[in-house]
């Protein structure tokens, strides 16, 4: 009897150990990139990406020693190919900057090709630009998300007097529309607002401001009409701000909120925001850095930036709770400096923006690095035979 005891408790320890040892090997490690720079435009200085589909289209803007700008689009296909959207550094440059770009690749922005900073749209297959306009008695406009379905979200600004406002507007079937009292009437105290994303269930993304100053990170559904405001990372203090700059299909977004009090005032992390929750993603280095996640993927891993130890940007990827600097995970770094990732997609691809081997402000695409194969490990039950065959085997010779 004792022996049978024994025998039993030996088992279980074994199957414990080895429902440890699984767990363990189970435990993803982060994936690797190997990385890729978009290319310069003729007449361009430096380059940054801020968008990626999942067709693999990149798009983004190039500037000039003098500050001029110029949209563009590359695919990642050909990533030597980085095509203007506009006059490409001519002889009266049109400055672009092109902010998103859906599964279709439609591509949207801002340009002053009219004058004044106005929102753009360029269908794809079009080599024509198109200014969508503003809000009525505002000056200014800029496109900054659009969904599968071509819906477009952006603010619209302009100063009356001494006085400037800024409001969320949505683009659909060549009609804005301002949000800023929808969002108002479905229950917040919105005197400003700004979207910045959109996916294709509808949801809206940006901050909405109060009279107060401070800012609230927002989900607003054109379809419901339905509010939520985000539970910041701070219920308390001088400045709970928060800004959404991201939505996933699933509705998750992702942005930056005051996390830490300092010496100079509120210091904000990035934040993932998902069923009601907000979680804090933290920062790379000490708690007290800053960080702002950027973007999403349909998966849930997100993209951004964040300060280290030494002030210095880095751009990061968050999955599972666990933040990476990129820079530690490419393949032949080669002497990049990676400071901020602008968009994933649903393959993982990543986008953004640093500097390269030659200290150019360059964009740079990540391509996830396949893992290599790891061995199947035994089930805990198969463990839990063999250590039960050993025992009696054990026992078996003592005899």
């Amino acid at each position: 009897m004792r022996q049978s005891s024994a025998l039993r408790a030996a088992v279980h320890i074994t199957c414990v150990a080895s429902s440890l040892l699984i767990g363990r090997c189970a435990l993803a490690s982060p994936v690797h990139y190997n990385i890729s720079e978009l290319p310069l435009m003729l007449g361009a200085y430096g380059s940054t990406a801020t968008a990626i589909n999942d067709t693999a289209t990149v798009t983004g803007y190039q500037t000039t020693a003098s500050f001029s700008s110029d949209a563009y689009s590359a695919s990642v296909g050909n990533i030597a190919d980085v095509n203007s959207l506009t006059t490409q550094f001519g002889s009266f440059p049109q400055n672009s900057y092109g902010y998103a770009i859906n599964n279709s690749g439609t591509i949207v922005g801002s340009d002053d090709a009219s004058g004044v900073t106005r929102a753009f749209v360029l269908s794809a297959g079009s080599q024509t630009i198109t200014e969508i306009g503003t809000l009525p008695g505002m000056q200014y406009s800029e496109a900054l998300g659009i969904n599968d379905s071509g819906v477009v979200v952006g603010d619209a600004s302009g100063t009356s007097g001494n006085s400037f406002s800024m409001h969320a507007f949505v683009y659909s079937n060549g009609t804005m529309t301002d949000l800023n009292g929808a969002i108002a009437a479905a229950g917040a105290g919105a005197v400003e607002s700004k979207a910045t994303g959109i996916n294709s269930n509808g949801d809206v993304t940006g901050y909405w401001q109060d009279s107060a100053g401070v800012q609230h990170a927002f989900i607003y559904n054109l379809n419901s009409a339905s509010l939520i405001t985000l539970p910041g990372l701070v219920t308390a203090g001088p400045s709970p701000n928060s800004v959404g700059n991201a939505v996933n299909a699933s509705g998750e977004v992702v942005g930056s909120a005051d996390a830490v009090s300092g010496s100079f005032g509120a210091t904000q992390h990035a934040f993932a925001y998902k069923n009601g929750v907000t979680t804090d993603l933290g920062a790379l280095g000490s708690f007290s850095n800053f960080s702002a996640a950027l973007a999403v993927n349909s998966g849930g891993v997100v993209v951004g930036t964040s300060s280290d130890n030494l002030g210095n940007l880095n751009a990061f990827v968050a999955n599972g709770g666990m933040m990476y600097n990129l820079n530690d995970l490419v393949n032949n770094l080669g002497g990049w400096q990676l400071q901020g990732a602008t968009g994933i997609n649903s393959n993982g691809d990543i986008v953004g923006y640093g500097t390269d081997p030659n200290s150019t402000p360059a964009a740079f695409l990540l391509s996830p690095d396949p893992p290599p194969a790891v061995p199947e490990a035994p089930t805990s039950t198969a463990m839990c035979l063999l250590a039960a065959t050993g025992l009696f085997t054990l026992k078996s010779r003592k005899r």
